[in-house]
């Protein structure tokens, strides 16, 4: 005959498992619907070098320099090495473009710049800037020579992203048939993907800095009318937030409801900002989305230089 007592034992046993499980299986679920993933802005291979160049020569552009320093490759390597070793790791990079300033130098800055990624241990996902491929020669280049992408989209566990070409947005007049094909593919997968509210746009060139009915300012916005449907998009399908380089500091607006976030560059800063990388997190419950900006310092840097 079996004790009360063993009875209520093994009772108790079993809810404290089934406690236990419970808590276990919730744990898990709050983990699936958090999307963590990793942005980097402007690695630009060149760019410190060109920069230095137009200081000590007062020269007015920054596509004339002589020397290559690599400085803007080690800190893109800094990068990559602290995102593999994030204590939450990201589970995929968003690259927002100018991967090199000069994108006809395949000698130098396109072997570095992908010799570098090959350390990256998640997946990435690219658009092109407009150092990499600013005129048709340059788009080939991106397309042909180095077979990526530069318009498309992925969905990653439910979430769904389109990348842009800014070329195409910023001089829309260059190719319009493929500025054309690019606003049809922009309708499109937004309307195509109208019922899933986790809706993100990555590109280079941002919509605009201060004002959606800001002037068209050299090459720092885009023109007002590749803008307004940019925003229109947005602002129709509820874009949760368009992320983009360019300004190599940091700009955060909030349009109708979407997080607009020009980046901090990982290579040469603008004189305000800072070198690293951004580590985002989205909650597809709740629909919460947070990012964190992590700083490459001259002293981190140094630190890495040091390692065997």
């Amino acid at each position: 005959m079996i004790s009360s007592y063993l009875v209520s034992r093994v009772l108790a046993s079993a809810i404290v498992i089934s406690v236990l499980l419970s808590i276990t299986s919730c744990s898990s679920l709050k983990r699936q619907d958090v999307v963590r993933f990793v942005l980097i802005a402007d690695p630009q291979m060149g760019f410190s070098d060109a920069r230095a160049y137009r200081n000590t020569n007062n020269n007015n552009t920054y596509s004339t320099y002589s020397t290559y320093s690599k400085e803007d490759l080690d800190y893109f390597r800094l990068t990559i090495d602290k995102i593999n070793k994030l204590n939450t790791p990201g589970e995929f990079v968003l690259i927002l473009g100018d991967m090199v300033h000069k994108q006809s130098d395949e000698v130098y800055q396109w072997p570095d710049y992908h010799g570098a990624l090959n350390a990256l241990n998640i997946p990435y996902h690219e658009v092109m800037g407009n150092h990499d491929g600013w005129n048709a020669n340059g788009l080939l280049r991106w397309r042909d020579t180095w077979q990526k992408q530069d318009v498309y989209s992925i969905t990653h566990r439910g979430v769904f992203f389109i990348g842009l070409n800014s070329y195409f947005l910023k001089r829309p007049n260059d190719v319009p048939s493929e500025t054309a094909a690019q606003k049809h593919f922009i309708t499109t997968e937004l309307r195509n993907n109208a019922a899933n509210p986790h809706k993100f746009i990555f590109q280079h060139f941002p919509l605009y800095l201060d004002s959606p009915d800001e002037a068209e300012d050299g090459n720092r916005n885009l023109p007002i009318a590749e803008r307004n449907f940019m925003l229109e998009q947005i602002e129709t399908y509820r874009v949760k937030a368009v992320f983009n380089g360019h300004t190599h500091y940091e700009i955060v607006r909030d349009y109708k409801g979407t997080l607009l976030l020009s980046a901090n560059p990982s290579s040469e800063t603008l004189g305000k900002g800072s070198r690293g990388f951004y580590t985002v997190e989205y909650n597809k419950t709740t629909q919460a989305l947070s990012y964190r900006f992590i700083e490459n310092t001259q002293a981190d840097l140094d630190a890495f230089r040091l390692e065997p």
